[in-house]
């Protein structure tokens, strides 16, 4: 098999595209799956963050799989913090609270080291939802 390349990646996203529109929502996923197994096989970044951003939006409404796209997409994207923030309220959505939890800390961590106000934004934007995620940041001392 021929290594996957962006034009075959790119026409699986149409395909896909094309089965949504005739009700053919898993068989869409199906070939997204496969397409992202192979870029994962072949660990092509750009590749595994496209599909699995589309796989994602065909997914929505089903918590396990879209919070699955997403996770496969984490440490292929440079905007780690918001993608670990977007992963933490899938898991919380899915009452996953300590997992979420997790992923939270870790987003807070990212974005309150950088300094644009997007970052500042999201620290915000995680504490009022993880209020105590601060207190965990700070190590003990005795």
């Amino acid at each position: 098999m021929e290594d996957l390349t962006l034009k075959r990646a790119m026409d699986a996203i149409r395909e896909s595209v094309d089965l949504v529109k005739i009700g053919q929502r898993e068989e869409s996923l199906r070939l997204l799956d496969a397409c992202l197994a192979e870029a994962e096989s072949e660990n092509r970044s750009n590749l595994i963050a496209m599909l699995s951003r589309h796989a994602e939006v065909l997914a929505q409404g089903d918590l396990k799989r879209t919070a699955g796209y997403l996770k496969k997409r984490l440490g292929h994207v440079p905007d780690q913090s918001f993608q670990l923030y977007n992963y933490a309220l899938l898991l919380l959505g899915a009452g996953q609270a300590e997992e979420a939890r997790k992923y939270a800390c870790e987003a807070y961590k990212l974005s309150s080291a950088l300094t644009t106000e997007e970052d500042r934004d999201l620290s915000e934007a995680i504490l009022r939802q993880w209020p105590d995620i601060v207190e965990a940041q700070t190590p003990n001392n005795p």
